[in-house]
């Protein structure tokens, strides 16, 4: 049982199932799409997987066994898009940043107890917190997802979830 379990719980932080693939998301995805933004009222793609990315690395880092410090407001979760310069090597490693730091997550989810105590204060167990990555990630995804089909970059080539 807590092998499925753990497998459900790793596939809800990665994608698998109703959760598009991570990968699938950002796949064939240039710095220039990921710029868009089809309205002044939408984040764009690279403002929703830079949000991802930092609140993904908080959670590693408490994984980790670190203490970081929340940002004092929400805005501050959403880190800017650099300017045009050099943006299609800033967009890589912010595609890095999310693989490399989504891979050890699911190490960290392999190879430890899901009812552990995790963080500085230990009221969350390791479960509970990627539980918690994996429902804001599926929820960010999916938004990068619909900012995909809104500029007409999507499905993707391997074809994503397309019906």
């Amino acid at each position: 049982m807590e092998h499925t379990l753990r497998d459900k719980v790793i596939a809800t932080v990665t994608g698998a199932g109703a959760h598009v693939a991570a990968a699938v998301t950002l796949e064939e995805l240039t710095a220039a799409q990921a710029r868009r933004r089809p309205s002044k009222k939408l984040a764009t793609i690279w403002e929703e997987l830079g949000h991802v990315v930092f609140w993904q690395e908080f959670i590693l880092e408490t994984l980790r066994g670190g203490h970081p410090e929340p940002p004092p407001t929400a805005a501050e979760g959403w880190p800017a898009m650099p300017p045009g310069r050099g943006a299609e090597k800033a967009w890589e490693a912010l595609k890095r940043r999310f693989t490399t730091s989504l891979a050890e997550i699911q190490m960290i989810a392999r190879e430890n107890d899901l009812e552990g105590h995790v963080g500085q204060d230990k009221k969350s167990t390791l479960g509970e917190q990627l539980l918690m990555l994996g429902n804001h990630n599926s929820y960010h995804l999916g938004q990068i997802v619909s900012l995909r089909r809104l500029i007409g970059a999507w499905p993707p080539p391997s074809g994503g979830a397309t019906w």
